[in-house]
């Protein structure tokens, strides 16, 4: 099926709009919209993390912001970075984040409820793969909130379900 001029500008458009989500106010933004940028939000949080970059997850949270795991709260952005910045260079880390939903309730209040599979290891040498040392399944829950640049974690609570060893 070949998609005419206008069918591709429109859809054009729409994908110029998806990218641009971060740019535009909380109160111009559709509920769908506000999904799609918490949902990258919660992608980009793997992403960040397992780079490590310590400024770029740090920046997915509100000034303030909170993150749980288990029963140790870190809190507040700069503490946040640090956590990142001080951990244990030689372990490798993967996130895998899915069954991401996010809700939005009549006053505005955004949460969400995903599941991430993390893979750890040690970091290699030289580059290569590596065999896993230890494998996790944790629950995040989300509270967050859409700011003028993007949305953002206000409260991440990491709850452990399932550990073991490779």
């Amino acid at each position: 099926m070949q998609m005419s001029n206008r069918q591709f500008q429109i859809t054009a458009l729409g994908l110029v709009a998806l990218c641009f989500t971060g740019t535009a106010s909380a109160q111009e933004m559709t509920r769908f919209e506000i999904i799609a940028e918490c949902t990258q939000t919660i992608q980009r949080s793997a992403i960040y993390r397992d780079q490590p970059d310590a400024e770029r997850y740090s920046n997915l949270f509100v000034e303030d912001g909170v993150i749980v795991i288990g029963s140790n709260a870190t809190e507040g952005r700069d503490a946040i970075a640090e956590r990142v910045r001080t951990s244990d260079p030689s372990e490798l880390d993967r996130h895998l984040t899915g069954s991401i939903v996010v809700d939005i309730d009549d006053s505005g209040s955004i949460t969400a409820k995903s599941y991430a599979l993390i893979y750890e290891g040690v970091t290699p040498e030289s580059p290569g793969s590596v065999p896993a040392t230890e494998y996790l399944m944790a629950d995040y829950d989300d509270q967050m909130v859409m700011t003028e640049s993007g949305c953002k974690f206000v409260r991440r609570q990491v709850t452990m379900i399932f550990s073991g060893d490779s």
